[in-house]
């Protein structure tokens, strides 16, 4: 083998193993923009609808309490459907907020407590005075409200609801700082392989001009 066809041989080895580095850094980055795209979408629909289960579950505690209340100012049945959607999508509500939470023992607490004030108010003021206004007595279905015993119960279930807020909102900035963090860490992927195949180039082509000068050389020693 003279020395052209060795700098030919070393120029080919070469393009070789750059094109099969390329390729792996290449099959790398596409892992991890995959990745980081799956994540970033599950973490962004994640983030709606906790935000959706949040805002349904106080529009849901809402309807409970001006259902009752107009129910027992008027006397109008017409009221308690609000009262009983509300029930109905609360549960819902409070029950997906549980299972989104999954392993998160202080959030779900958080919802645990939600539930537990909410049906406390159910049981002392909502449902003894939709009892006693169906029974007809309407100074003891009033009794809760002009007492202030009605809306310490729904208060406490509003501080609950607070706490649970916190939670909510903890956790939506957790997810959307993870999202950004893992777009910069993609981004830095990319630049780095740009960088590195910019690298490459320049030492390809140092190593190929090199090796060119080395077979003129010889070639003309030779000659």
């Amino acid at each position: 083998m003279d020395a052209s066809d060795d700098v030919r041989t070393r120029v080919l080895r070469l393009t070789i193993s750059y094109v099969l580095v390329l390729v792996l850094v290449i099959g790398v980055v596409v892992a991890v923009a995959v990745k980081t795209r799956s994540e970033n979408e599950s973490d962004a629909k994640a983030v709606s609808q906790l935000f959706t289960a949040s805002q349904g579950l106080k529009g849901a505690l809402v309807d409970q309490e001006t259902g009752v209340r107009g129910y027992v100012l008027t006397g109008d049945d017409a009221y308690l459907a609000p009262y009983r959607d509300g029930t109905r999508r609360s549960v819902a509500r409070l029950a997906q907020l549980e299972r989104y939470f999954g392993s998160d023992a202080v959030s779900r607490g958080a919802v645990i407590d939600v539930e537990r004030r909410l049906e406390r108010w159910r049981e002392r003021v909502a449902r003894p005075e939709i009892a006693a206004m169906r029974q007809g007595d309407r100074d003891a279905a009033l009794r809760p409200e002009t007492s202030g015993d009605g809306r310490a119960a729904f208060d406490s279930v509003r501080a609950g609801l607070a706490r649970l807020d916190t939670r909510v909102e903890a956790n939506r900035r957790e997810r959307l700082d993870r999202i950004t963090s893992s777009t910069t860490v993609l981004l830095a992927v990319v630049f780095a392989l740009a960088s590195f195949a910019a690298a490459f180039v320049g030492v390809f082509a140092t190593s190929k001009r090199r090796w060119g000068r080395q077979g003129v050389v010889t070639d003309d020693e030779r000659a």
